[in-house]
């Protein structure tokens, strides 16, 4: 899916492919599964007693700012994020990558889960 997008979603589930462009998702209660697409530009999820799985991100060319309040963070193993707060109730990591031009993904998940995976 290429474009702008604004999605609203209450007691659903989301699953988007290849996704392109900029993307706001703001879901609750239910389980939000992306893949990113060459060219995505920004993500912003919000996410309220809803999961989130996000798939195909490259380290190289995704700056992300992730939060997960009162659930768990999964990462991929020897990515160089850093944890600006661990505790048992905030998880909030950073990762920038090395170059000058990258896409942004921000995300808040509250009483849920968080999985990244990396690009295959």
């Amino acid at each position: 899916m290429v474009g702008n997008f604004e999605i609203e979603a209450r007691h659903a589930n989301i699953s988007l492919h290849d996704i392109v462009g900029n993307y706001t998702v703001n879901a609750n209660y239910g389980t939000v599964n992306l893949w990113a697409g060459k060219g995505l530009i920004d993500l912003n999820i919000t996410a309220n007693k809803a999961d989130v799985n996000l798939f195909n991100i490259d380290p190289n060319t995704h700056q992300q700012q992730l939060y997960v309040k009162y659930g768990k963070l999964s990462i991929p193993n020897g990515w160089q994020f850093k944890f600006v707060e661990n505790t048992s109730t905030l998880k909030h990591v950073t990762f920038k990558p090395n170059q000058e031009y990258f896409a942004n993904i921000t995300i808040n998940v509250a009483f849920g889960d968080l999985a990244i995976s990396g690009k295959k």
